[in-house]
């Protein structure tokens, strides 16, 4: 299936990029403080959608484990440990990419996504 971006497109399956993005803003929501924002960008031949979320930073040691499978933070004690290995398969899935930053006030996670200008480029028939 296709989405349409204006005149851009993203290859990709509605459902699986949608469970992307509910899951970080999932994540957003269990470990903000107050605040959450979502943000989208659209770039000369890519876009991002970035969630925010005030609260703690991520501990720097924590960052390169994060998207792993039942990796959970210390201190963590709801939850599976799977929902940002989730996102990192279905970024991976779609040939995105995926970044965690700590922010002065708290948690930013991004996803980037290329647009696709030749649609029947790549496809399977």
């Amino acid at each position: 299936m296709y989405k349409k971006y204006q005149s851009k497109y993203i290859l990709g399956i509605p459902f699986r990029l949608e469970q992307a993005l509910k899951n970080l803003i999932i994540n957003a929501i269990e470990h903000s403080d107050k605040t959450i924002e979502l943000t989208c960008e659209e770039f000369d031949k890519s876009f991002s959608i970035s969630v925010y979320n005030s609260g703690n930073p991520i501990k720097e040691q924590e960052i390169p484990w994060l998207f792993q499978s039942f990796y959970k933070a210390k201190g963590k004690k709801k939850g599976t440990g799977l929902g940002l290995a989730i996102v990192k398969n279905i970024i991976e899935l779609h040939e995105g990419n995926y970044e965690v930053e700590n922010c002065d006030l708290g948690v930013r996670f991004i996803i980037n996504y290329s647009f696709r200008m030749n649609l029947t480029k790549g496809l399977v028939k």
